[in-house]
């Protein structure tokens, strides 16, 4: 297995700046970091939505060119999937720190425990493509069920 070089502009990138490199559950971490992001934005007058448009874009090349460098299906130290799935939870609802945390709960348990379709598009769909779009489709059914959660308790 080959291994991210972070004097790499675009493996830096795809570890979110070597956070994908922790021993242990790099997904979590490139989540968390995601959560920092995103709460981070929130404070600016940046345009969520076009930040989180631009990530997937941005990400999705990234995984593609990626995961061809280091010849690899899903490298766990690629962790800016994670970043994207997270993101596009706030498409759909607003970021307020309840929001910020259950999302974050949420989306890791789509991640990990990979539901279907999630678990269909993980197995069936390969390349860097494949790297980010279960973890784009547990963000939307996450950002799905927050607002259906939000609809029933107001």
């Amino acid at each position: 297995m080959k291994f991210p070089k972070l004097n790499n502009p675009m493996h830096l990138l795809a570890t979110c700046f070597g956070i994908g490199i922790v021993p242990f559950a790099p997904g979590t971490f490139g989540t968390l970091f995601g959560v920092f992001l995103i709460y981070l934005i929130s404070l600016t007058d940046l345009s969520i939505t076009y930040f989180v448009i631009s990530l997937i874009f941005f990400s999705w090349i990234i995984c593609i060119l990626v995961s061809k460098e280091l010849d690899e299906h899903d490298h766990s130290a690629i962790v800016i999937d994670e970043l994207a799935g997270y993101a596009i939870i706030y498409l759909f609802i607003p970021t307020t720190f309840f929001n910020l945390i259950f999302g974050f709960i949420l989306f890791r348990v789509f991640d990990i425990f990979k539901p279907f379709p999630i678990s269909w598009l993980d197995k069936n769909i390969k390349n860097g493509s494949g790297i980010i779009i279960d973890d784009l489709v547990a963000g939307i059914l996450s950002g799905v069920i927050i607002s259906l959660f939000q609809i029933l308790i107001s």
